[in-house]
């Protein structure tokens, strides 16, 4: 019987897919990620749902183009990232920067900005109404630093820094901490795509 049980064991292990290697994965999802339509940095309407349509694996980032250090870190990252994969993967993986600074990072701005990363990860700006909408639908905190005051460091935000690793269903299954290693994600992604 202890044999029997060992056996069925052993198939039924080997058969799971493990959710994830390196990062969490929760049990269940967050929530939907709802649809929304900004502007890239082309100027051209970006609709999510129908952007991604096609996409197994979105990763979705809050920032602005006057950030002096994580914004940069992390889209440089993703640039190290979409490079490591094939042609298979780079056509099943979306990666979005969604400007929490529309004010200043107009589609103009965001083009030059875009100029430093690789050319597929799409730069969205909007309304600050629609900006705020988003931002509450993915649960990101993005303020306005007050106390920063020298003109070399103005109008700086306190924000969410997390990666935020959305599924074909649209569905928001993992927060990515800023700090990731590149491999890591690379890894992540060879594997949530077999």
């Amino acid at each position: 019987m202890v044999k029997l049980i060992s056996i069925f064991l052993l198939l039924f292990l080997t058969n799971c897919k493990k959710g994830s290697l390196h990062f969490p994965t929760n049990s269940y999802p967050l929530k939907s990620a709802e649809n929304f339509i900004l502007l890239n940095q082309h100027g051209e309407d970006f609709d999510f749902y129908l952007n991604t349509k096609e996409k197994k694996v979105i990763l979705l980032f809050f920032g602005y183009s006057h950030c002096p250090d994580i914004c940069i870190s992390v889209l440089e990252k993703l640039s190290v990232v979409y490079s490591k994969l094939s042609d298979f993967e780079k056509n099943k993986v979306s990666m979005l920067f969604i400007s929490i600074d529309p004010g200043r990072d107009n589609t103009e701005l965001l083009k030059k900005y875009a100029s430093r990363f690789d050319s597929n990860i799409s730069l969205l700006t909007g309304n600050m109404e629609t900006i705020k909408k988003i931002k509450s639908n993915f649960r990101v905190i993005a303020e306005r630093n007050e106390k920063v005051s020298t003109q070399k460091r103005d109008g700086e935000y306190i924000h969410s820094t997390n990666l935020i690793w959305i599924n074909s269903q649209k569905e928001i299954l993992r927060m990515i901490p800023h700090q990731f290693h590149t491999n890591d994600l690379v890894e992540e992604i060879h594997f949530s795509l077999q």
